[in-house]
């Protein structure tokens, strides 16, 4: 069973229970079960058995059973109905986000910078609108990953950097050669992200200083 989901995508379902999701070309993006836990594969979607095969035998037929309305697909069950829709550019990443998978976050986002995301129908059609369209987002995306590893990194290492700055010798303590790697690292995806971007005032104006203030600058 396959049906449009605007223009530039194709969904399949199968009988088996997956949702697989196909650009115009025919490649394929994603796979996913749509059958609910617990039910079993006959009552993951309605069908009727008045149609025949060649041989005479009774076939499924699942007309009207499927429907898509914009970039949501609904899937008629027995009991239930199932409903899976293309997220908005800016709710995937934040779904990368929340999940606590920054990595994932920074590259979707450079990806749709660059232009190379699929299944995106929420943004323009060149390169240039979409630089700018999505660029003030992509601003907020890596200064609120800077912030939210910093904090990271002064709760996890709270009791440790009290000691550090009473020790005498600080610069020998494995503690703060830990914690400067930490902060080291964060640097790195930072540059590379805004160098990726072309916004390499946001990382002197904005995120330098907020590494000169944990005295890492």
């Amino acid at each position: 069973m396959n049906t449009s989901l605007f223009f530039q995508m194709l969904v399949v379902l199968t009988l088996k229970g997956h949702l697989c999701l196909f650009t115009k070309e025919g490649d394929e993006l994603h796979r996913t079960n749509y059958l609910i836990d617990g039910s079993a594969i006959d009552d993951m979607i309605v069908y009727h058995t008045h149609s025949t095969n060649i041989f005479g035998n009774p076939e499924k037929a699942c007309h009207n059973s499927i429907a898509v309305r914009g970039a949501t697909i609904y899937v008629l069950g027995q009991t239930h109905l199932v409903a899976s829709r293309l997220l908005p550019w800016k709710e995937r990443v934040r779904v990368l986000q929340k999940a606590g998978d920054w990595m994932g976050a920074l590259d979707m986002a450079m990806k749709l910078y660059d232009g190379h995301s699929h299944g995106v129908i929420d943004l323009p059609r060149t390169t240039d609108a979409i630089r700018e369209s999505i660029m003030p987002f992509l601003v907020e995306l890596v200064t609120g990953y800077v912030d939210e590893v910093f904090s990271y990194i002064s709760v996890a290492f709270c009791s440790q950097i009290e000691k550090l700055q009473l020790a005498d010798n600080t610069k020998e303590n494995p503690f703060h050669t830990e914690i400067n790697e930490q902060y080291a690292r964060v640097g790195g995806v930072a540059v590379e992200f805004c160098v990726h971007i072309n916004r390499i005032d946001i990382l002197f104006d904005d995120i330098f200083t907020k590494f000169t203030a944990v005295q890492q600058g």
